[in-house]
């Protein structure tokens, strides 16, 4: 991406603190010196994708990470799965490629409403899609998740960060 142009693709917006509520992790006993979910008795990490020129950051961090705890909460690192955010970006109302989207706006809207698979909603990198465009058959195949955390503010804790890395992808 030119370097002109890389502050499009930047758009994740923080929620003022005291939006959602802070969790605290009981603490972890001896945390390991090094941990990834990528190999961890098997890669749960799903492949990078580009969001292009659009400030989706928030969209595809939070499908990233549903996709790995789908795979992780499975047991298995090879789940085919691939969840569409061009669905949330067109049809959730949480956000835009020009001003970016509240991470935690993107979390409530699949927690309450559900995400399709890329296949059926795959993403144009642009905000300007319809949500009619989804497939037909959208609301047969949504994933949802439960609720969902917030570990830190501004002052964040390294060590709580590790702590919730080692439980789940964040």
């Amino acid at each position: 991406i030119p370097k002109e142009q890389r502050h499009r693709a930047l758009g994740l917006l923080r929620e003022p603190e005291g939006q959602s509520q802070l969790f605290k992790l009981p603490p972890a006993e001896n945390l390991p010196a090094h941990f990834s979910w990528a190999d961890n008795y098997g890669n749960f990490i799903t492949p990078v994708k580009d969001q292009g020129l659009c400030g989706a950051c928030s969209y595809f961090s939070t499908m990233a990470a549903v996709e790995a705890w789908m795979r992780i909460k499975t047991g298995n690192p090879r789940l085919d799965i691939d969840l569409s955010e061009q669905y949330v970006l067109s049809c959730g109302n949480v956000g835009s490629c020009e001003n970016g989207a509240y991470i935690q706006g993107v979390h409530r809207f699949i927690r309450d409403f559900g995400v399709p698979g890329e296949a059926c909603f795959p993403y144009k990198m642009t905000d300007k899609v319809s949500c009619s465009e989804a497939c037909p058959e959208f609301a047969d195949e949504l994933v949802s998740i439960g609720d969902f955390v917030v570990v830190s503010y501004e002052q964040a804790s390294v060590d709580d960060i590790k702590n919730a890395v080692f439980h789940r992808p964040v």
